[in-house]
C-alpha cells in the first residue's frame, strides 16, 4: 500500500474556527509517521492547474485559475476570496491544488502501471461536492472524477467510484451524469450517505435517467452501523459488481463517525474497517481519496481502521 500526503496542502486555508482545516492533515501527517511510514511515499511534483484534463466548465475552471494564482502573488492585504459561506481560496489554496493534481496523477498511473494495488490520498481541499461548474462544500476540482476519467483512459477501463461521506457527492453525481450523457458507460457512481443534510440532494434516484450508472442511497439521521452496513451489503457492493470494476475509487469521508460535529450518524472506527474489509474481498485495485472527517481524533482512528484494512488486501 501506498500513502500520499502532500505537505503543500496544509497551506490551504478556509478562515479560522473552519471544521476543514490544516489540523486535519497535520494530524494524519503525524499518524503516517509514526504508524505507516513504510507506506508513507515521496510527494509527487505539483502539476499546472493548465494542464489539468478538461472535467469541469472551461469559464469556471479559468477563473479559479485566475483567483488562486492572484492570492498566491498578492503583495496587499487581500489574503483569502471568498466563493461561499464556507468555502474560500487563500494564499496557500494555489499550491495545495497544484500538489493535489500531481497526487492524483500520480496515484492513477501507479495503478495503471501496477506498481501498487492499494494507494490512499490524504489530502485536502476535499473534492466531491465539485460540481461541473461550481466550487462548494469545501470543494474546488473533483479528484475522485479526475481519477476515474485518468484510470478509464487506460484501455477504456472500467471504474466504481464509491462514495461513503456522510454528505451525499452532489459533484461526483453531476459529472458522471454528464459522463453518461456524453455516450460514455465506463464510470459509475454510488453512494450511501445521510439525509437530510447537505447539500440536499441524492435522494432515490430509481425514476431518473442513467440510474444504470448513478445509485444513490440515503440513511435516515442517527444511523447506526448494523443498519448503515445492511444497506452497504444490499445495494453498494452488489453495485460494484454489477459493473463489472476494474478499478475502484474510494471517496473517503470519515464524517459519518459518531464523534463527528458536521452529522448525526452514529458509525464507529470498526464501521469503517469492516467497510473496507468488504471492499478489499472485490479483489480490485483500490484509489482511496479523503474526503470528510472532522473531528481529529475520530478521524485518526477512522483512517487507521481503513489502512489496517486496506493492509490485509
Amino acid at each position: 500500500m501506498h500513502i500520499y500526503c502532500p505537505t503543500d496542502c496544509i497551506g490551504h486555508e478556509n478562515g479560522p474556527h473552519h471544521p476543514e482545516s490544516p489540523d486535519r492533515l497535520k494530524r494524519l501527517l503525524d499518524l503516517f509517521k509514526r504508524d505507516y511510514a513504510a507506506n508513507l511515499m515521496p510527494n509527487p511534483a505539483p502539476i499546472s492547474l493548465h494542464e489539468c484534463p478538461s472535467i469541469h466548465d472551461k469559464s469556471y475552471f479559468s477563473n479559479l485559475i485566475k483567483i488562486a494564482t492572484a492570492l498566491t502573488h498578492s503583495h496587499s492585504t487581500l489574503t483569502s476570496h471568498q466563493i461561499d459561506s464556507d468555502t474560500a481560496l487563500s494564499q496557500g489554496s494555489l499550491g495545495a491544488l497544484e500538489q493535489c493534481l500531481g497526487v492524483i496523477t500520480h496515484a492513477s498511473q501507479t495503478l495503471i502501471d501496477q506498481e501498487s494495488q492499494c494507494i490512499f490520498c490524504s489530502m485536502r481541499p476535499p473534492g466531491h461536492h465539485a460540481e461541473h461548474d461550481k466550487a462548494m462544500g469545501f470543494c474546488f476540482i473533483n479528484w475522485a472524477f479526475l481519477a476515474a476519467i485518468l484510470l478509464g483512459q487506460s484501455n477504456k477501463k472500467r471504474v466504481v467510484i464509491i462514495d461513503f461521506d456522510v454528505h451525499h457527492g452532489n459533484g461526483t453525481d453531476d459529472l458522471t451524469r454528464r459522463h453518461c450523457k456524453a455516450g460514455h458507460d465506463n464510470i459509475a457512481y454510488a453512494s450511501l450517505h445521510e439525509s437530510p443534510l447537505f447539500p440536499d440532494t441524492g435522494l432515490n434516484n430509481s425514476t431518473e435517467k442513467y440510474t444504470d450508472h448513478i445509485l444513490n442511497i440515503p440513511y435516515a439521521p442517527y444511523t447506526k452501523g448494523n443498519a448503515f452496513h445492511d444497506l452497504w451489503d444490499q445495494h453498494i457492493i452488489p453495485f460494484v459488481k454489477a459493473h463489472n470494476a476494474d478499478y475502484i475509487i474510494l471517496s473517503a469521508g470519515f464524517d459519518a463517525h459518531t464523534d463527528d460535529p458536521l452529522s448525526t450518524a452514529q458509525l464507529s472506527e470498526d464501521d469503517f474497517e469492516r467497510l473496507t474489509y468488504s471492499i478489499c474481498q472485490l479483489d480490485l485495485p483500490i484509489l482511496s481519496i479523503l474526503e470528510g472527517g472532522y473531528n481529529l481524533d475520530a478521524l485518526e482512528n477512522s483512517v487507521t481502521a481503513h489502512l489496517d484494512a486496506l493492509l490485509d488486501m
